[in-house]
Protein backbone atom coordinates (compact mmCIF):
# COMPACT_ATOMS: atom_id res chain seq x y z
CA UNK A 1 0.00 0.00 0.00
CA UNK A 2 1.37 3.72 -0.94
CA UNK A 3 1.20 5.93 1.52
CA UNK A 4 0.79 9.13 0.67
CA UNK A 5 -0.09 12.82 2.18
CA UNK A 6 -1.26 15.97 1.20
CA UNK A 7 -2.08 18.78 3.95
CA UNK A 8 -1.45 22.34 4.30
CA UNK A 9 0.65 23.74 6.75
CA UNK A 10 -1.35 27.05 8.32
CA UNK A 11 2.03 28.09 9.92
CA UNK A 12 3.68 28.23 6.69
CA UNK A 13 1.77 27.77 3.82
CA UNK A 14 3.35 24.76 2.42
CA UNK A 15 1.73 21.96 0.66
CA UNK A 16 2.91 19.01 0.83
CA UNK A 17 2.89 15.35 -0.96
CA UNK A 18 4.83 12.41 -0.45
CA UNK A 19 4.25 8.33 -1.50
CA UNK A 20 6.72 5.78 -0.88
CA UNK A 21 9.05 7.15 -3.97
CA UNK A 22 8.98 10.97 -3.91
CA UNK A 23 7.16 13.90 -3.37
CA UNK A 24 6.87 17.53 -3.90
CA UNK A 25 6.18 20.73 -1.84
CA UNK A 26 4.61 23.52 -2.76
CA UNK A 27 5.44 27.13 -1.12
CA UNK A 28 4.47 31.02 -2.17
CA UNK A 29 7.41 33.30 -0.97
CA UNK A 30 5.40 36.67 -1.29
CA UNK A 31 5.88 36.47 -5.44
CA UNK A 32 7.42 33.23 -5.78
CA UNK A 33 6.20 29.73 -5.81
CA UNK A 34 8.67 26.98 -4.80
CA UNK A 35 8.34 23.59 -6.12
CA UNK A 36 10.69 21.37 -4.20
CA UNK A 37 10.50 17.90 -6.04
CA UNK A 38 12.18 14.92 -4.15
CA UNK A 39 12.89 11.11 -4.89
CA UNK A 40 10.72 10.14 -8.25
CA UNK A 41 8.81 12.52 -10.16
CA UNK A 42 5.63 10.04 -10.76
CA UNK A 43 2.19 10.79 -12.06
CA UNK A 44 0.63 11.32 -8.31
CA UNK A 45 3.52 13.44 -7.39
CA UNK A 46 2.77 15.82 -10.64
CA UNK A 47 -1.11 15.07 -10.24
CA UNK A 48 -0.57 16.88 -7.33
CA UNK A 49 1.51 19.66 -8.53
CA UNK A 50 -1.12 20.38 -11.22
CA UNK A 51 -3.98 20.17 -8.81
CA UNK A 52 -2.15 22.56 -6.16
CA UNK A 53 -0.14 25.02 -8.50
CA UNK A 54 -3.42 27.50 -8.34
CA UNK A 55 -3.89 27.10 -4.55
CA UNK A 56 -0.62 28.58 -4.30
CA UNK A 57 -0.73 31.16 -6.88
CA UNK A 58 -3.62 32.35 -4.76
CA UNK A 59 -4.05 36.23 -5.28
CA UNK A 60 -1.51 36.82 -7.20
CA UNK A 61 -3.24 35.31 -10.19
CA UNK A 62 -2.98 37.61 -13.41
CA UNK A 63 -0.33 39.36 -11.93
CA UNK A 64 3.44 38.59 -12.22
CA UNK A 65 4.90 35.92 -10.38
CA UNK A 66 7.76 33.82 -10.42
CA UNK A 67 8.63 30.38 -10.26
CA UNK A 68 11.61 28.32 -9.04
CA UNK A 69 12.04 24.46 -9.01
CA UNK A 70 14.59 23.88 -6.42
CA UNK A 71 14.78 19.75 -6.74
CA UNK A 72 18.15 19.00 -6.74
CA UNK A 73 17.03 15.64 -5.13
CA UNK A 74 14.96 14.77 -7.86
CA UNK A 75 15.29 11.82 -10.38
CA UNK A 76 14.25 12.44 -13.59
CA UNK A 77 10.83 11.50 -14.95
CA UNK A 78 9.01 8.97 -17.28
CA UNK A 79 8.00 10.40 -20.54
CA UNK A 80 4.59 10.48 -18.75
CA UNK A 81 5.81 12.72 -16.13
CA UNK A 82 7.52 15.22 -18.30
CA UNK A 83 3.96 15.47 -20.30
CA UNK A 84 2.45 16.35 -16.80
CA UNK A 85 4.94 18.84 -16.03
CA UNK A 86 4.82 20.36 -19.70
CA UNK A 87 0.69 20.62 -18.64
CA UNK A 88 1.83 22.33 -15.36
CA UNK A 89 4.07 24.74 -16.98
CA UNK A 90 1.45 25.78 -19.33
CA UNK A 91 -1.11 26.45 -16.16
CA UNK A 92 1.80 28.82 -14.71
CA UNK A 93 2.18 30.50 -17.69
CA UNK A 94 -1.80 31.01 -17.92
CA UNK A 95 -1.80 32.20 -14.16
CA UNK A 96 1.21 34.72 -14.71
CA UNK A 97 4.62 33.65 -14.68
CA UNK A 98 6.75 35.88 -15.90
CA UNK A 99 9.93 33.71 -15.02
CA UNK A 100 11.15 30.67 -13.76
CA UNK A 101 14.70 29.80 -11.87
CA UNK A 102 15.97 25.83 -11.34
CA UNK A 103 18.50 24.66 -8.89
CA UNK A 104 18.72 20.91 -10.13
CA UNK A 105 21.88 18.97 -10.17
CA UNK A 106 21.41 15.31 -11.87
CA UNK A 107 22.34 16.15 -15.75
CA UNK A 108 19.46 13.97 -16.76
CA UNK A 109 17.61 15.94 -14.94
CA UNK A 110 18.66 18.88 -16.68
CA UNK A 111 18.50 17.78 -20.05
CA UNK A 112 14.91 16.95 -19.15
CA UNK A 113 14.29 20.22 -17.83
CA UNK A 114 15.95 21.80 -21.16
CA UNK A 115 13.88 19.55 -22.93
CA UNK A 116 10.42 20.98 -21.40
CA UNK A 117 11.11 24.79 -21.72
CA UNK A 118 11.74 24.12 -25.33
CA UNK A 119 8.54 22.59 -25.67
CA UNK A 120 6.74 25.42 -23.90
CA UNK A 121 9.18 28.00 -25.84
CA UNK A 122 10.11 30.32 -23.08
CA UNK A 123 12.96 32.07 -22.74
CA UNK A 124 15.76 32.32 -21.29
CA UNK A 125 17.90 29.35 -22.12
CA UNK A 126 17.96 27.23 -19.27
CA UNK A 127 21.75 27.81 -18.81
CA UNK A 128 21.17 31.12 -17.57
CA UNK A 129 18.45 30.20 -15.15
CA UNK A 130 19.80 27.77 -13.39
CA UNK A 131 21.48 27.75 -9.77
CA UNK A 132 23.97 26.69 -7.49
CA UNK A 133 21.25 27.17 -4.34
CA UNK A 134 18.12 28.25 -3.73
CA UNK A 135 19.22 31.36 -1.99
CA UNK A 136 21.01 32.39 -5.61
CA UNK A 137 17.87 31.54 -7.42
CA UNK A 138 15.49 33.43 -5.01
CA UNK A 139 17.36 36.83 -5.37
CA UNK A 140 17.68 36.48 -9.29
CA UNK A 141 13.65 36.20 -9.30
CA UNK A 142 13.45 38.78 -6.27
CA UNK A 143 15.58 40.85 -9.01
CA UNK A 144 13.58 40.32 -11.82
CA UNK A 145 10.28 40.88 -10.14
CA UNK A 146 11.82 44.44 -9.32
CA UNK A 147 10.30 45.52 -12.86
CA UNK A 148 7.05 44.45 -11.74
CA UNK A 149 7.13 46.39 -8.63
CA UNK A 150 3.29 47.82 -8.09
CA UNK A 151 1.19 45.80 -11.22
CA UNK A 152 -1.10 44.01 -10.33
Amino acid sequence: MLSTYAEIDDLTDLLKFKNKFGGVTLQRRGRIVVASFFGAINASVLQFFCDNLVKVVGDLKGSPWGYLSSSSEAMVGTEEAEAMLIAGGKIGLQLGCVRAAYVLKSPVAIAQTRRIRERLGVEPALDEILFASESEAIDYLEAYLEQYQGQS
